[in-house]
């Protein structure tokens, strides 16, 4: 069973991708 909220995997990714945006913005 996976906990509720991040995983710290989850959570990199998704700082990487809102980085990307905002680079690209």
């Amino acid at each position: 069973m996976k906990a509720p909220g991040f995983t710290l995997v989850e959570l990199l990714i998704a700082m990487a991708a809102s980085a990307l945006l905002i680079s690209g913005a």
